[in-house]
């Protein structure tokens, strides 16, 4: 988690606006987040902003919507440039996935509802909407998998934004996902431990079903 806030950073003034982004954050508010990012994403981001000026909109959306939603901003624009490498436009074509998050057109449809918005008029690829589902839709996931189980045993919090991560794109309803929560829960083991028998992160598909591994 190195962060450098050192490293040089010009913001584009004037760039695209983000709907219902800007009015909340600042050019300078969106300076100082990025500052304060792991090393890595934040060179990725600066890069971004130097190609696309809209990315900087975008990072403003993240900071707005992580807040609402109480999670890691910094999280969110490492998973967006996974996702779709900060592009408005990307779309998975085999499994229909859309826009910055890559969110399918059903699960846009349940988080909008969730959030007492018309299924019917979102739009999965405008940047401002589909970075407050797919955030909400992230949160979701962190509330679910950090809940306790019947005996009150919860897993490590530092697993839990991999698990959320894995829900997250893999889906929540994995018959194999839920045995790992429940034996992290149960047991009190990690996700990834070197010294057991069994390493639960190996349980998770790596070369089929979406490369869910390889992208938590």
């Amino acid at each position: 988690d190195e962060r450098d806030n050192n490293l040089p950073i010009t913001l584009v003034s004037g760039a695209a606006p983000t709907p219902a982004a800007q009015a909340n954050i600042t050019d300078e508010q969106a300076n100082d987040f990025i500052k304060t990012m792991p090393k890595n994403i934040q060179e990725k981001t600066v890069n971004a902003i130097g190609k696309n000026p809209a990315v900087l909109g975008y990072t403003k959306s993240v900071v707005k919507y992580a807040k609402k939603f109480d999670v890691d901003p910094a999280y969110i624009m490492a998973k967006m440039f996974v996702e779709s490498s900060f592009d408005k436009k990307s779309n998975n074509k085999e499994k229909d996935a859309r826009g910055l998050l890559q969110l399918l057109q059903g699960t846009a449809e349940l988080v909008a509802k969730d959030l007492g918005l018309d299924p019917k008029t979102i739009e999965p690829y405008n940047p401002d909407t589909n970075i407050k589902l797919g955030i909400k839709y992230y949160k979701d996931q962190l509330d679910t998998f950090g809940k306790a189980d019947e005996n009150g045993k919860k897993i490590n919090p530092g697993d839990l934004p991999w698990i959320a991560s894995a829900a997250y794109h893999w889906g929540p309803d994995r018959d194999t996902l839920k045995n790992i929560v429940a034996k992290m829960r149960r047991e009190g083991v990690r996700l990834y431990d070197p010294t057991a028998k069994n390493v639960l992160f190996h349980q998770i598909p790596n070369e089929s079903e979406g490369k869910t591994q390889r992208y938590i």
